[in-house]
């Protein structure tokens, strides 16, 4: 019994991030898909198709967050990690876009003001929606907030680099974690339940 309780002891503390630096959450692919509108000659507005954890999830709105070439319309192997702190400014306002709007143009505003603040270039305007969600997402306290809706796609994860990182939502498929967590809970309890049953 001692055994099984140490065992998952051990299992809820891993579970449990203990550092602000990103963690890998696990590799695999995106394919991204850039479309207008434009702002300073660039695409403001990216998609992706996500395969993690043998499992694929279409259409996902994504954030670019990096300088590099954009691989559009091709899989590439991405390693996924928790936001780190260098991101979280721009993992809130990925999360929270749509309170400004839902269409392509508010997005691109948004990715705008995701470039500034990841010093990837600064293309906000003096005045307009891009600087009013800048300026908001730098006046938010995020000491509190909760980024585990998102992850930090880093490229490259098969040694061919060059290609632009991501902000990608995490997608509802459970990690493989938290099934494991819950796994061995289920099997505590049931093993707890057939020793009380034993003694009866």
């Amino acid at each position: 019994m001692k055994r099984l309780v140490c065992f998952l002891a051990i299992v809820m503390l891993m579970a449990i991030p203990i550092s602000a630096v990103a963690a890998l959450i696990g590799t695999g692919e995106l394919k991204i898909y850039a479309s207008p509108p434009t702002g300073g000659g660039y695409y403001l507005d990216y998609d992706a198709d996500m395969q993690l954890f043998g499992n694929t999830t279409l259409g996902l709105e994504v954030f670019c967050v990096s300088r590099e070439n954009a691989a559009v319309n091709t899989w590439a192997g991405y390693s996924f990690y928790t936001i780190p702190d260098v991101l979280k400014v721009a993992a809130w306002i990925a999360d929270n876009w749509t309170y400004w709007g839902t269409d392509d143009t508010t997005k691109g505003e948004a990715q705008k003001a995701i470039w500034d603040v990841t010093d990837v270039m600064h293309i906000v305007e003096g005045d307009g929606l891009d600087l009013t969600i800048l300026n908001t997402a730098n006046n938010k306290d995020l000491s509190k907030y909760d980024f585990s809706g998102w992850m930090w796609a880093a490229n490259p994860a098969d040694g061919v680099g060059g290609l632009q990182d991501y902000l990608v939502p995490v997608s509802p498929v459970p990690e493989p974690a938290t099934m494991l967590l819950l796994g061995t809970g289920l099997i505590g309890l049931a093993g707890i339940g057939r020793k009380k049953l034993r003694k009866a």
